[in-house]
């Protein structure tokens, strides 16, 4: 009994230390194969040291969460090898550095409520 209550009250100290989470949202999920994007092939080599062949098919999709603006990245080999789950942040002229994530991340975020466009709007300056 006491471990019982021990545990409810140490569940209860940590709920009111979390940090909440804020709404998650997405854009559309996006499937093409990887000769469509030269350049993020390009990058995905030189910073993950990943092959990418261009019959590979790649998932993307945009989301934000937590204060974060991030692309998650999946690469299909088809049957060729391992597949890569990655991100990056957006931040505006230069991107974040590639992320490896596991899968159930990449699933977790591809959950996300859909919205038309998660871009801020741009505001003209006339």
């Amino acid at each position: 009994m006491n471990a019982l209550l021990a545990g409810t009250a140490l569940l209860l100290i940590c709920s009111a230390f979390a940090a909440p989470t804020e709404e998650c949202t997405r854009g559309f999920i996006d499937t093409y194969p990887a000769s469509e994007n030269e350049d993020l092939v390009e990058d995905m080599e030189r910073d993950l040291e990943f092959h990418v062949d261009d019959s590979d098919e790649m998932t993307t999709f945009a989301a934000k969460h937590d204060g974060k603006h991030e692309v998650f990245v999946k690469v299909d080999k088809k049957g060729n090898g391992e597949n890569l789950f990655f991100k990056y942040e957006l931040r505006g002229a230069v991107d974040g550095p590639f992320e490896k994530i596991d899968e159930q991340e990449f699933t977790k975020y591809e959950q996300c409520e859909l919205r038309k466009t998660i871009y801020e709007p741009v505001e003209d300056s006339n």
